[in-house]
């Protein structure tokens, strides 16, 4: 009975032995096939959700400034001229000269004028002095605002418009060829005037010739 008593614990002993000895294996194969078997976690990146996009910032309405409305300078009416236009001839004369007698006889009369110049003379732009006359008969003939004159030895008619009570001017062709004459009469009385005659020189700028006569009537 004891043989089988220690057959029995040897062979229990060698069982458990035997467990003992399996049980790791077991184990680490047990173990190695659950981590073959657990699948690996991947990770993933999962996209995140897009950024939306914030609202645009809408503009403010910026304050426009109203021009204010620029003061206009109503034009004033134009200032008097300080210049005064010319006036006529009539407006400008005194009105004591208005008044003044005409001392020359109306109509046609007859003067002489002195056989020589009281005064004669030449521009300075003159080359050289030049000779001429103008005494002798002279017919005088009133007209509208002025009068005619002629002297017998030219036979030329000059018209001679009144600048003033008494005084005269005109202008014409000479008989002096190149020339032009200008004459120039005053009345100092009815029996009395005086004459300048003129003579400008076309060639030469400048160049005028003068005689002044006495004349007395006839």
């Amino acid at each position: 009975m004891n043989k089988h008593i220690i057959a029995a614990g040897a062979a229990l002993l060698i069982l458990l032995t035997m467990i003992v000895g399996c049980a790791p294996a077991t184990s680490a194969t047990e173990a190695t096939e659950a981590q073959t078997e657990e699948p690996t976690a991947t990770l993933t990146n999962t996209p995140k959700p897009s950024n939306t996009p914030k609202p645009s910032n809408t503009p403010k309405p910026t304050a426009t400034k109203t021009p204010k409305p620029t003061a206009t300078n109503t034009p004033k009416p134009s200032e008097k001229p300080t210049t005064a236009a010319p006036a006529t001839q009539e407006a400008t004369t005194k009105p004591t000269e208005q008044g003044a007698a005409e001392l020359i006889p109306p109509g046609q009369s007859i003067w002489v004028l002195d056989t020589t110049a009281s005064e004669h003379g030449s521009a300075a732009e003159c080359p050289a002095p030049f000779q001429a006359d103008f005494y002798g008969l002279v017919a005088i003939n009133t007209i509208d605002n002025g009068i005619t004159w002629m002297r017998a030895q030219d036979g030329i008619t000059y018209t001679l418009l009144r600048q003033s009570p008494n005084v005269y001017w005109g202008t014409g062709q000479s008989i002096y060829p190149g020339y032009t004459l200008t004459i120039s009469v005053v009345f100092a009385s009815p029996t009395g005037l005086g004459a300048t005659f003129v003579l400008i020189d076309q060639a030469v700028q400048g160049c005028n010739h003068y005689w002044k006569y006495g004349g007395t009537l006839r």
